[in-house]
């Protein structure tokens, strides 16, 4: 009899640890994505002097900002970030936090709407 008593409450705790273990460890990871990642690889999708603002709104997308000077010079500004945050929490006792930013900047120059240079920021 007392052997069946100390089976039933050893089948009765394991099911309590199974069941409130959840709570006990928890991982939460959140990404925000902003703008557009442009590949590391400009050179084979842009020419100086032949491509066009046209081409590179079809190629890349609206910019995320646009400049307008003198003499006909205009630059054309396409930022990326991608943010993680990743939580974490054991019992009630300690919490965690690691946050990673990843960011890019290209820039194109043109000139009568012509490809005159461009940077990776």
């Amino acid at each position: 009899m007392i052997k069946i008593r100390i089976y039933f409450c050893t089948i009765i705790l394991l099911f309590a640890l199974i069941t409130v273990s959840g709570c006990l460890a928890s991982l939460d990871t959140r990404t925000n994505i902003t703008g557009k990642q442009i590949s590391k690889d400009i050179k084979y999708n842009v020419e100086i002097g032949r491509t066009t603002r046209a081409d590179i709104v079809a190629k890349f997308g609206p910019p995320t900002s646009s400049t307008k000077g003198y003499n006909d010079y205009e630059s054309l500004r396409y930022n990326y970030s991608k943010t993680t945050k990743t939580e974490s929490f054991f019992l009630f006792i300690w919490k965690g936090e690691d946050t990673t930013t990843e960011s890019d900047n290209v820039v194109f120059n043109l000139r009568n709407d012509i490809l005159e240079s461009y940077s990776r920021e």
